[in-house]
This record gives C-alpha cells, sequence and structure tokens, in this order.
C-alpha cells in the first residue's frame, strides 16, 4: 500500500513540475507575465523551470531508487518554500500562492509516506 501511494504521489507531483518546468524554460506566456509579477529575471525563471524538470526526473527515478526520489523531492520542497516566500515578498494574494503551497503540501505528503514505509 505504501509503494503504491508514494508511486501515484510521485508520479502525479513528477508530471505536475514536468508541466510547469516546460512552460517557464518555453517561456509560455501566463509564466513571462508571472515572472514579471514577480520580479524573476527570464533567465533565472528558466533556470527555475530545469530544476523543475530535473526535480521531475528525480522522482521518476526514485520509483526505482527510493533516495533520488528522497533527493528530488526535497528539492522541490526547497524551490516551493522559496517560491511561497517571493510571492509573499511581493504581497500576492493568498489565491496566487495555492499552487506553490498545496505542491510543497503534497512532497511533504510523499516524503511522509516514503518514511512510514
Amino acid at each position: 500500500m505504501v509503494v503504491v501511494a508514494s508511486s501515484l504521489l510521485a508520479l502525479a507531483l513528477g508530471l505536475g513540475f514536468l508541466c510547469a518546468g516546460y512552460a517557464k524554460i518555453t517561456q509560455q506566456p501566463v509564466m513571462i507575465k508571472a515572472g514579471r509579477q514577480l520580479g524573476v529575471p527570464a533567465a533565472t525563471y528558466r533556470l527555475i523551470g530545469g530544476a523543475e524538470i530535473a526535480g521531475a526526473i528525480g522522482l521518476a527515478f526514485g520509483l526505482v531508487f527510493t533516495w533520488i526520489g528522497v533527493a528530488a523531492a526535497f528539492g522541490l520542497l526547497a524551490l516551493m518554500v522559496s517560491a511561497i516566500g517571493v510571492h509573499l515578498h511581493v504581497d500576492d494574494q493568498l489565491h496566487e500562492l495555492v499552487p506553490a503551497g498545496t505542491l510543497a503540501l503534497l512532497i511533504m505528503v510523499y516524503l511522509a509516506v516514503i518514511v512510514a514505509g
């Protein structure tokens, strides 16, 4: 049961971060707007997208090598905590923190499931 739960969480998180990272790297209009609103330079936003994609790949490898998934999850959690901090710094509304907050929470659930297993 723990393996199924952690695998499903890893796949869902991986897909989410893969899509978000791709959108940042390819500079989709919604991401350009978000980056400007947050005051993050385009090059930095692309770098964040690359880190998200690397984290997604790490979660996928974590399906076979648990320690890689755990390391990727901690890296992604650091990204999400940083994102929340940036949103707070620019006085964003609560609804603008929801994606990063939700992903951070799901990562913590993933890590808790791994530890419980």
